[in-house]
C-alpha cells in the first residue's frame, strides 16, 4: 500500500464551554457563551440573550462531534454535546484519531464560537471572543508541535480590529490560516473597498485566506434560507451556495487582482461544483467582460493563480476536478469529527481510488497544504511529517 504524507486542511474542535471561563477577558465573563438545558432535555447554547439549538432538527448540539454514529430524529435527546468524539476536545485524543486515520497533520477550524464571533455586533465582546479562542487554539495546538495547527478567528465586521487580531493571531501566537465565513458581514459584499485593508494584512502575513461556511440562518444571512426552513434544504443549500457567491466576489470582483498574493482556499463545500463555475465566469468575461473592469484576465486564471479547494474524501467528481482545475488546487479535508465527516476512512477513501493518479493523490493529500502552510516536504513518498520551512517555525 503506497504510504502518503496527509495533511488535513479542515478539521474541527468542538470548543468546550469552560474554554471561556479561563480564556475570555474577565470583563465579558457575564456575556459568555454557556451550555444549558432546555425544559425538554437537550443540550443548548446560551449566548446574547437567547437560548440557541444549533440545527434544532433532531440532530441538534450533540451531531457537532458525533462521527461515526449514525443520527436520527432523536439524537438530540439521546446524546450529550459532551458525548461528542474526545478528538473534538482534547488534543492527545485528537492525535490519537489522526494515527488511526493516517493523518500526519491537522488544521483545526472552530466550530461553536464561528458564527458568536463572526455576527456579533458589539465589537469590544467580538474582539475578546477572538482572543480569546485564538489563544486557546494555540495552546491545544502548542501540545503537539509540528502536528496541530490553528486557524484563527477575526472579528470581520470590525474591519480594522480584524487587523489587529489576524497579525497577533499569526505573528504572536503561530496560527496558519485566517477563518472567514463566506456569507456577507453586515450586509456588506466582499467587492467593498472597506475590507482593503484585511485582504492586505493576510496577504502581508502570508498566511492563507480559509473561507467556511456554517448553516446558521438566524444569525447570518444564508444562501436558501429565504425559501427553505428545513435544515435538510437548508445545509445542502448554504455551503456550496455561499462558497460559489464568495469565489465570484473574489475572482471577478477584482479582490484577487488587487492583492495578487493574497491566497484563498474553499472549504468544506466539495470540489464538483467549481469547473461549471469556472466555466460560466469565464463565459460571461469573455462575452462582457467590459462590466468587470476590475479584472484583466479570466476569473479562472484568478483561481488557478491563487486559489485552492478542498474535496469531500468520497466525492465521484474528483477526476473531472483534477482534469479541469488541476490536481496542484485541491486540499485533502476530513470534516472530523462532525457527524457527516467519515471516520475511520477518510484518507483512504482517496488514497484507494483508482481513478487518480500518485502524483495527483500526493499533491492532493499533502504536498498541496504543505506549500500553503509554508511547510518543507519530505522525500516525495515518504509518508513521514512535513518540516516547517525557513520563516515559518513550527509553534
Amino acid at each position: 500500500m503506497q504510504r502518503y504524507t496527509v495533511i488535513d486542511m479542515d478539521g474541527h474542535v468542538n470548543e468546550p464551554f469552560e474554554m471561556w471561563e479561563k480564556y475570555l477577558d474577565p470583563n465579558f465573563h457575564e456575556h459568555r457563551p454557556r451550555l444549558v438545558r432546555t425544559d425538554d432535555g437537550v443540550d443548548a447554547i446560551a449566548f446574547a440573550g437567547g437560548v440557541h439549538v444549533p440545527a434544532n432538527n433532531g440532530i441538534g448540539l450533540p451531531g457537532t462531534g458525533l462521527v461515526g454514529r449514525k443520527v436520527g430524529p432523536r439524537t438530540m435527546y439521546e446524546y450529550r454535546f459532551a458525548d461528542g468524539h474526545p478528538g473534538g476536545f482534547e488534543p492527545q485524543a485528537r492525535l490519537k484519531a489522526m494515527n488511526e486515520d493516517g493523518i500526519d497533520i491537522g488544521v483545526l477550524f472552530p466550530t461553536l464560537s464561528a458564527v458568536m464571533i463572526a455576527a456579533n455586533p458589539w465589537e469590544a465582546m467580538a474582539v475578546a471572543m477572538a482572543r480569546a479562542y485564538n489563544n486557546w487554539i494555540a495552546d491545544f495546538c502548542r501540545s503537539a508541535p509540528g502536528r496541530l495547527y490553528g486557524a484563527a478567528q477575526v472579528p470581520l465586521l470590525h474591519v480594522d480590529a480584524a487587523v489587529a487580531e489576524a497579525r497577533r493571531a499569526v505573528t504572536d501566537l503561530g496560527l496558519k490560516v485566517i477563518y472567514v465565513r463566506p456569507n456577507p458581514y453586515g450586509g456588506r459584499m466582499w467587492t467593498d473597498p472597506i475590507y482593503d485593508p484585511f485582504w492586505q494584512c493576510v496577504e502581508e502575513l502570508g498566511v492563507p485566506l480559509g473561507f467556511h461556511e456554517g448553516t446558521f440562518p438566524k444569525v447570518m444571512p444564508t444562501a436558501g434560507a429565504d425559501r427553505f426552513e428545513n435544515f435538510f434544504f437548508q445545509h445542502i443549500v448554504s455551503h456550496p451556495f455561499e462558497q460559489q457567491l464568495a469565489c465570484l466576489s473574489f475572482l471577478a470582483g477584482g479582490i484577487l487582482e488587487r492583492f495578487p498574493r493574497l491566497q484563498v482556499i474553499f472549504l468544506e463545500a466539495g470540489c464538483g461544483w467549481l469547473p461549471y463555475w469556472l466555466a460560466r465566469m469565464d463565459g460571461h468575461y469573455e462575452q462582457i467582460g467590459w462590466m468587470v473592469p476590475e479584472i484583466t484576465r479570466k476569473p479562472s486564471e484568478y483561481f488557478r493563480r491563487q486559489c485552492f479547494i478542498s474535496l469531500d474524501p468520497d466525492e465521484h467528481d474528483v477526476p473531472h476536478v483534477v482534469d479541469i482545475v488541476g490536481a496542484d488546487r485541491i486540499v485533502f479535508a476530513s470534516d472530523f469529527p462532525h457527524y457527516d465527516a467519515i471516520f475511520p476512512g477518510a484518507v483512504a477513501a482517496v488514497r484507494d481510488r483508482d481513478d487518480l493518479s500518485h502524483e495527483a493523490k500526493r499533491l492532493i493529500l499533502g504536498e498541496n497544504a504543505a506549500r500553503l502552510l509554508g511547510l518543507r516536504s519530505p522525500a516525495q513518498g515518504a509518508g513521514t511529517p512535513f518540516a516547517p520551512a525557513p520563516g515559518h517555525p513550527v509553534r
